[in-house]
């Protein structure tokens, strides 16, 4: 993941930022993945609070927001003021490091699976018994991607 400085007035690192295009879950994910770290509260919704993940690393507690309710990037620090903290170039190190899962979403999932659905069906009538092979296959592929969707977010909110 691609991260952004933000510096302090003598050029110090002392937060940082992602692209807002990863989704709040992944930053909560990456945020898991560190290890010995403790995620406090996470809201995937994009209708959540404009602080939507609170976690502790090494008995820091850094939150990640998104300024302005909706920005280009959001934002990932320490609570405690603009102080430099080793613990935020791990923080930082660990999100760098962390590749998200690519996920289609549920609609989309669910439209290529109905779509794979018609076109098979279709080949089926129109061809006879000599595709249902073809159609087999085409069905087990787009049931994968339709299964591979984005997972319920509920226990976060």
């Amino acid at each position: 993941m691609k991260t952004y400085d933000v510096k302090d007035s003598e050029g110090r690192v002392f937060a940082f930022e992602v692209s807002s295009i990863v989704g709040r879950s992944a930053v909560a994910d990456a945020a898991r993945a560190i290890g010995g770290a403790e995620v406090l509260e996470s809201h995937a919704s994009w209708f959540g609070p404009d602080e939507f993940c609170r976690f502790r690393v090494a008995g820091v507690e850094f939150c990640a927001w998104e300024p302005f309710g909706d920005s280009s990037h959001y934002w990932i620090g320490p609570v405690e003021g603009a102080h430099v903290r080793p613990e935020t170039a791990i923080v930082r190190g660990a999100f760098q490091a962390y590749r998200p899962l690519r996920r289609v979403s549920r609609v989309t999932g669910v439209a290529l699976l109905a779509g794979g659905v018609t076109t098979g069906v279709m080949s089926f009538f129109a061809h006879g018994e000599k595709h249902l092979g073809r159609l087999a296959a085409v069905m087990s592929v787009l049931g994968g991607i339709a299964l591979w969707v984005r997972r319920d977010q509920a226990k976060d909110d």
